[in-house]
């Protein structure tokens, strides 16, 4: 028996398996709603300083009006190369891609390049995969914490 044949010897116990899908998968069914998918146009790198901390902000922007995510990239030793990295490396990659395929873009921008990315390059990730999800929580208007499972417990003991 091959994988191809696995959901044929389950019968209509495959088709549930793939119904159960995960958070992930149900709210981008919730997002999309019959709507055409919502494309990445543009990414932009904010970079700051509040109270002498060096910040790397990463806005991506959406082909639906108004609709853009906001993700942390920060790397506080070396910001300049983690904005640079953003904006050659993965702006161009990344412009045209669908929002909602966060794991795919996550793991094809992982290893686009030889070393795995390094530092700086997982905290260029880090900022686009948080926007991604910013976009998919505004889509399904839901806080992303939801889109994770939800609260864990209602108090913290302090």
């Amino acid at each position: 028996m091959n994988r191809r044949n696995i959901l044929h010897a389950f019968g209509g116990a495959g088709t549930g398996l793939l119904a159960a899908q995960g958070p992930l998968a149900q709210a981008q069914e919730t997002a999309r709603r019959g709507l055409p998918p919502v494309k990445i146009t543009d990414i932009k790198t904010i970079l700051t300083q509040p109270g002498g901390d060096h910040l790397v902000i990463v806005k991506v922007l959406t082909s639906e009006p108004g609709l853009y995510g906001i993700g942390c990239a920060t790397h506080r030793e070396r910001p300049l190369a983690v904005a640079s990295y953003v904006d050659n490396y993965l702006k161009p990659f990344l412009i045209g891609r669908n929002c909602d395929e966060i794991e795919d873009i996550w793991q094809s921008t992982y290893v686009q390049s030889y070393f795995r990315s390094g530092v700086t390059g997982n905290n260029a990730l880090s900022g686009v995969d948080g926007a991604l999800w910013d976009i998919l929580g505004k889509r399904c208007g839901v806080p992303v914490y939801k889109l994770f499972g939800g609260k864990v417990r209602a108090a913290v003991p302090l």
